[in-house]
């Protein structure tokens, strides 16, 4: 990202969470010290998921409709051996319809999808009184990608 060179303070509508690291203060006066130069330093939590659907589930509350389905990736890894191995990566995704996510009713297993959205962590306590924790995936946009291009461009990952 690159920040804007004139005003003082930076602030983006389109990203709520940001800290403002300053910079020395600028005297302007003899005896003021009116301005502050700031740069916005964003948090980031945001994933980008391609991979294939593997279940989906789509439901209604109170006429919103959410569709929680699991989204599995693929990464080519070496061990030390350098033996070359597909590592497979499943994540649990829950979709909101609304402007900008709609006909979630469309996702079944096997499609192609690219999924933008934020994680979260969810902790809670089983029956047993273990404390335990799970990552969901809040989808922000999905993307149902089309076949022939999932096919030519989908790979696994390459890790480096």
């Amino acid at each position: 990202m690159q920040l804007p060179t004139t005003p003082d303070v930076y602030l983006r509508e389109s990203q709520p969470y940001f800290a403002i690291a300053s910079e020395p203060l600028v005297r302007t006066g003899p005896d003021t010290c009116s301005t502050v130069k700031c740069k916005v330093m964003e948090f980031l939590n945001r994933i980008v998921l391609r991979g294939v659907v593997g279940r989906a589930e789509t439901k209604s509350f109170n006429g919103n409709t959410v569709c929680n389905f699991s989204v599995v990736t693929e990464a080519s890894v070496v061990d030390k051996d350098r033996n070359s191995t597909i590592e497979n990566t499943w994540f649990n995704v829950s979709a909101w319809e609304g402007p900008v996510i709609k006909d979630l009713y469309l996702l079944q297993k096997g499609l192609w999808v690219e999924v933008i959205g934020r994680v979260r962590i969810k902790k809670y306590t089983t029956q047993d009184n273990e404390e335990r924790s799970s990552m969901d995936i809040l989808a922000r946009s999905v993307s149902i990608l089309p076949r022939e291009d999932a096919s030519a461009t989908m790979q696994p990952q390459k890790d480096y």
